[in-house]
């Protein structure tokens, strides 16, 4: 009778075991995906910019003067020769046959011929240069270290200093010709409605290095740094309002994939994303812990984010989980 009794209590407490591991395990959970898939990384060079000109032909750019392109909306990539080792930090693609691409050492990339093939352009400077924005073929921007903003006029042919704005820029992003922001350290933002010609300083109540702008429209952005901060703006410029993120990693790259979408990313694999024009923010899960440098998105759903150790991540569902 013990034995029988003994063995009723161990099958019993067996049973709860099993009970509770099932439903502590997270196998038992139907599991998460992310949004975002991993696509061919080809190269092991860091990769800091990505742009693309439709919903199938794109450009990303990296260290050691690394430059892939796709036309098969990111699917594959292939590398195209640069003939040059500088790190190029940001990519412009501005239509099928021109984009620009700048970096370190002052250099300035332009291709004619949609990104097969590069020639040299020259701004007067060794400066390092962050970013770059194109409203058309003609008209464009660079921003750079210790006051390395320029414009041109004719599609690169010459660059004018804008010595308006002394400070370190990363970002930069116009609207058209003449609406235009930068942002840099120390929370500096910058904003110009004539192309260039008077630039008007904003307050943006941070001193934390600011390292991407995108807008819109004239009256509609967003800037996002260091510690996560974000910043939006409804009247061009004129004032920015903090936005509280769900992280604290470094924020390098943003987009608006849609009307009141917004996509940031950053370090250590950080992807954040509003739906709300900023108002609110959550977590997109990637699946990487490296650190994402650009983000770009071809339309509301379809996007490319490129960061360290030759990652590109594309989604086809605005990057939320399923």
């Amino acid at each position: 009778m013990d034995k029988i009794f003994i063995k009723i209590v161990f099958y019993l407490i067996f049973s709860c075991l099993v009970i509770a591991e099932g439903c502590d395990n997270p196998s038992s959970v139907k599991p998460t995906n992310s949004g975002w898939t991993v696509h061919n990384n080809i190269v092991t060079a860091k990769l800091y910019g990505v742009s693309f000109t439709d919903e199938n032909i794109g450009l990303a750019v990296g260290e050691a003067g690394t430059i892939l392109k796709t036309t098969d909306a990111g699917n594959s990539w292939r590398v195209v020769n640069s003939d040059l080792s500088y790190w190029l930090k940001s990519v412009k693609y501005i239509n099928l046959n021109f984009a620009t691409a700048v970096g370190y050492n002052g250099t300035i990339l332009r291709t004619t011929n949609g990104g097969d093939n590069w020639f040299q352009q020259f701004a007067e400077t060794q400066n390092q240069f962050n970013g770059v924005s194109f409203s058309d073929e003609n008209y464009g921007y660079i921003t750079g270290f210790a006051g390395s903003v320029y414009r041109t006029e004719n599609g690169g042919i010459n660059w004018i200093h804008q010595p308006q704005v002394p400070y370190t820029m990363f970002g930069v992003f116009f609207i058209d010709a003449v609406s235009g922001t930068v942002c840099g350290s120390e929370g500096n933002i910058w904003r110009t409605y004539n192309g260039g010609i008077d630039w008007i300083k904003c307050i943006s109540n941070t001193s934390y290095n600011i390292n991407a702008v995108a807008f819109v429209n004239a009256l509609t952005g967003v800037v996002a740094g260091n510690q996560g901060v974000i910043y939006t703006t409804f009247d061009g410029g004129e004032s920015w309002n903090f936005r509280q993120t769900p992280v604290n990693n470094t924020l390098f790259g943003i987009s608006f994939p849609g009307l009141g979408r917004i996509t940031a990313v950053g370090g250590g694999g950080s992807i954040v994303s509003s739906t709300d024009w900023g108002a609110t923010w959550h977590k997109q899960q990637c699946n990487v812990i490296e650190d994402l440098y650009s983000v770009c998105y071809t339309d509301e759903y379809h996007g490319y984010i490129v960061g360290s150790a030759g990652t590109i991540l594309k989604t086809t569902n605005g990057g939320e989980s399923f």
